[in-house]
């Protein structure tokens, strides 16, 4: 069936190619725009020469927002370091017990405390939807389609998700070796019996055990935290205190429930690779990593940045405002990423220590990212936003989604179908990094063209018609830095 469906889209992508090189010589021919029936229509979303085309331009359509590229490209390649190291089965090695000696440098606290890659997409999403939400309520003078809302995310994301799930039952072809039961073997058996929580983008509440394609609980929790930022983003367009008021008590509850559990459980602020309680280290995981609610600090920080974004992008700020916010943001940030190495090294604080790091890290560390993002993109950072901006972290960006599901896959097939042991070395780890991330980024552009693009060009083919009217009066949030409300949408979507 799997086969069948790629051969359907395989053949699709030939004919759009074939119809958008045909439209194009004539075209060239007269100058003159052909008038295109529905049915072509449908055709060119498949053309691979369009898909590509956009694919690779360095040109955003959200130009004013072009820094959030380079935040989420260098993300996702953060996230792919992070599982090179983490997913690895340490038998599979020959001298690990240099680990012991890694986690006394205090620099690789970024790859053991790597799980915060995460949060930067939380917020770069929660951030994302509003902008672009409260752009459609403007326009709107108010109103949104719930249904809607909730469905045009639902089919954005499930032809790369069903592609993705499928190619798992596959894996057993595609390779095999001594470690393969381990990881790729369980991952493949788990999605034979749970697949459908993928499907229903609930599988973050199954037991860790039991959980299909482990890392794609991400994509789970954000569409969760999008269905509740909902009522966030109608409250701050009724009344700011209101959206307000439901933003901070989301975070104080998701603190809150994140320092309990951990203090109550005596667990770790975090999942700890040094620690010798493993089973702990997956209560952890299944208790607090992947729930929705641990996640409410960095979705709301990104609701109350796009927010700030569109109704404040000029704000006057004093240059001893900008020293205090730098200042801010960079101790946030480091002691976010770094604040775990005296628990790596067994120098172990004290239980409410412990807790109150759980409940607040990625919160204060997504509060640096949002400084740097709101002075990247209001043009008071414009050395940092040029950096971000860099031609290929755009392409990169666009790849995202497609590469954060098939990352998955591609480390596990790799370590589970090792038949030499590894010299644990960070030079060898350089390569077996290097060669995930341009093998994820591969795959992401076969997927993107055979699956996201088209079906992106799909949905926006069908939902054109529910375009809201021309924008008569300046609305109370109106957006001070234009934009296309959909090309927003989709660079939401890409940063599941």
């Amino acid at each position: 069936m799997h086969t069948s469906i790629v051969t359907l889209l395989v053949i699709l992508l030939c004919i759009g190619t074939a119809l958008e090189s045909y439209l194009n010589r004539r075209k060239g021919d007269n100058g003159k725009l052909i008038p295109l029936d529905i049915f072509q229509q449908i055709l060119l979303a498949f053309s691979m020469l369009n898909n590509t085309q956009k694919l690779c331009s360095y040109i955003s359509k959200t130009n004013e927002m072009k820094s959030l590229h380079g935040i989420r490209a260098l993300s996702m390649t953060w996230v792919i370091l992070g599982h090179t190291y983490i997913w690895i089965n340490f038998q599979a090695l020959t001298k690990s017990s240099v680990i012991s000696t890694w986690l006394n440098n205090i620099e690789f606290e970024a790859i053991l405390n790597g799980w915060l890659s995460v949060s930067s997409f939380i917020f770069l999403s929660g951030l994302l939807t509003t902008y672009t939400t409260l752009q459609y309520m403007n326009k709107t003078g108010g109103k949104i389609n719930i249904f809607l809302y909730i469905l045009r995310r639902f089919l954005r994301l499930y032809p790369s998700v069903l592609l993705v799930l499928g190619v798992m039952f596959f894996l057993p072809w595609l390779a095999s070796g001594p470690f393969w039961s381990e990881l790729p073997g369980v991952e493949v058996e788990n999605c034979r019996k749970s697949w459908w929580t993928n499907l229903l983008f609930i599988n973050n509440w199954r037991p860790v055990n039991e959980m299909c394609m482990q890392h794609s609980w991400y994509i789970s929790a954000d569409m969760q935290l999008h269905i509740i930022a909902v009522f966030v983003l109608l409250g701050l367009y009724r009344n700011v205190f209101i959206g307000i008021a439901l933003g901070f008590f989301l975070i104080l509850g998701g603190s809150l429930a994140v320092g309990i559990i951990t203090y109550v459980n005596d667990y770790d602020p975090t999942i700890l690779l040094s620690t010798v309680n493993v089973p702990q280290l997956y209560r952890i995981v299944e208790d607090i990593h992947v729930k929705t609610f641990t996640y409410f600090g960095p979705y709301c920080i990104g609701i109350g940045t796009g927010y700030l974004i569109l109704k404040h992008p000029k704000v006057d700020l004093g240059i001893g405002v900008k020293l205090f916010g730098w200042g801010c943001a960079i101790v946030l940030g480091l002691s976010s990423l770094y604040g775990t190495h005296k628990w790596n090294t067994g120098k172990f604080p004290s239980a409410e220590i412990t807790a109150t790091y759980a409940a607040l890290h990625r919160t204060t560390f997504v509060l640096a990212l949002a400084w740097v993002t709101f002075m990247c993109i209001t043009g008071r950072a414009n050395t940092i936003a040029r950096i971000l901006e860099f031609g290929p972290f755009i392409v990169m960006s666009r790849l995202t989604f497609m590469a954060y599901l098939v990352q998955g896959p591609v480390i596990w097939t790799r370590y589970g179908s090792l038949k030499e042991r590894i010299f644990y070395s960070h030079f060898n780890m350089l390569y077996e990094y290097m060669g995930n991330l341009i093998l994820s980024l591969t795959i992401a552009f076969v997927g993107h063209l055979l699956v996201e693009a088209p079906f992106a060009n799909l949905e926006r083919l069908y939902f054109s018609k529910f375009k809201p009217p021309p924008e008569k009066e300046t609305p109370s949030v109106l957006c001070h830095v234009e934009t296309e409300a959909h090309a927003g949408e989709n660079e939401t979507e890409k940063s599941s």
